[in-house]
């Protein structure tokens, strides 16, 4: 199902966003098959982006998405909550309150692509 959705993106890489639909739950494939995704759309020579921060150390371009271990201590503070006694409908819903934004450049650079200074400067972390 991947190849067929990368080449979908390669067909249609001029109009702008497009998703990989894996078919399956929302995210579910995206979380464990990373590493094959990102190995697809540089084969491709598809630009790819994530929502999560790991992806470009799996050869993935791009990442933006909230800081994961930020959300599992914001969720063990839920819990602590919960088991002091709150109910669960009672207590607020909480966004993220930190956004990574990493860039691969070497998966950059295998796609020909230049990413601007002033994107670089904005990242969290760069892989070279």
């Amino acid at each position: 199902m991947l190849p067929a959705g990368i080449e979908v993106l390669k067909d249609r890489r001029q109009t702008g966003r497009q998703q990989v639909n894996s078919g399956q739950r929302k995210n579910s494939l995206g979380a464990c098959a990373q590493e094959r995704i990102g190995e697809l759309a540089r084969e491709s020579r598809v630009p790819s982006m994530c929502p999560f921060s790991i992806y470009p150390a799996s050869g993935g371009l791009l990442a933006y998405g909230p800081n994961l271990p930020g959300m599992w201590r914001q969720l063990a503070g839920y819990v602590d909550r919960v088991l002091k006694g709150a109910k669960p409908g009672d207590l607020p819903i909480e966004r993220p309150s930190k956004f990574e934004f990493v860039i691969n450049l070497k998966t950059a650079k295998a796609l020909g692509l230049t990413i601007p200074p002033s994107l670089l400067a904005r990242a969290d972390q760069i892989i070279e």
